[in-house]
């Protein structure tokens, strides 16, 4: 896969890049949804004069002003899985983005979880990273296919450390 981010090292490849399940629009899509629905109500009891007609354009800007940033937000909100290490690169509005990462030989433990009918039945979830440090793990939210993901995951991380053991320590 050739995809570049900032603060790549020399000879990391990204393997696999994971977006948020497109269930996380639900609730912001409820939301977006009664902002577009006030305009109608507006128009229906007052009809068309100046007062009301502020209040429609006013709704519809801060309508399309969410649908704008929550679209910004997903398309920002990643999980990068490399040759290397994890990185889940989180997106919160326009101006905060907190990215955290986790080294491939450092993972303990990866497992995945999925909570309610929703992610159920829609097959999308949580997956908790454990790290060697045992205040430290990471959670990668609402990963689609999580199982998948944390097979993946598991996959690179047991190769990474078969790779990296010492000749003399070798499994029998």
């Amino acid at each position: 896969m050739d995809y570049e981010f900032e603060g790549q090292r020399l000879g990391e490849q990204v393997e696999v890049l994971v977006r948020t399940h497109p269930m996380r629009f639900l609730i912001p899509g409820i939301k977006t949804l009664i902002i577009f629905l006030v305009p109608v109500a507006l128009y229906l009891f007052f009809g068309l004069n100046l007062y009301s007609s502020i209040f429609i354009i006013a709704f519809i800007i801060w309508g399309i002003m969410e649908i704008v940033a929550e679209w910004y937000e997903y398309s920002n909100d990643i999980c990068l899985i490399t040759n290397m290490r994890i990185l889940s690169i989180d997106q919160k509005g326009y101006f905060k983005r907190q990215i955290a990462e986790a080294e491939l030989d450092k993972i303990q433990e990866a497992v995945y979880s999925t909570k309610g009918a929703l992610q159920t039945m829609f097959n999308f979830g949580n997956i908790s990273l454990q790290t060697a440090s045992s205040s430290s793990h990471l959670i990668l939210k609402n990963v689609p296919r999580p199982y998948e993901i944390q097979q993946e995951i598991t996959k690179r991380i047991k190769s990474t450390k078969q790779v990296s053991l010492p000749k003399g320590d070798l499994p029998s």
